[in-house]
């Protein structure tokens, strides 16, 4: 693979991932389990130009596609502008109670649940920063 292409598979590649961590986060998208085993699994694309497009597979039986099959495919002409920069994504399991309270508040302000998590952890963070400036 050329760094051209590496460039590409890369962006195409976390642009899939995102796309697959938003649905789910959204609730678009519902995690199954295993396709061939039936243990717990994560999201496996073929294709990375299909973003929701995926195959629920245990890590051993991802492994084993990709050793059978190689990489997922791409789009090799498809680059990232060049202001592109790769960012961190906040991936966290919140207790229930507090999946309840955020969807009640969610709905009240006809907002989406990641809108709302996204609002809440703003508001914390503002109230931490303000706090910390009063020391």
């Amino acid at each position: 693979m050329t760094p051209e292409q590496r460039r590409s598979y890369k962006y195409q590649q976390q642009r899939a991932h995102s796309a697959v961590a938003m649905a789910g986060a959204n609730g678009d998208l519902i995690k199954q389990p295993c396709e061939r085993c039936g243990l717990n699994a994560e999201a496996h694309h073929d294709d990375y130009r299909e973003l929701l497009a995926v195959r629920w597979l245990c890590f051993n039986h991802h492994r084993q596609w990709h050793t059978t099959n190689g990489y997922a495919q791409y789009d090799e002409t498809a680059l990232p502008s060049d202001d592109f920069t790769v960012t961190d994504t906040l991936s966290f399991r919140l207790p229930e109670r507090l999946v309840k309270r955020i969807d009640a508040q969610a709905d009240k302000e006809t907002r989406l649940r990641t809108n709302m998590v996204q609002v809440l952890l703003q508001e914390a963070l503002d109230k931490r920063e303000s706090e910390t400036s009063k020391r």
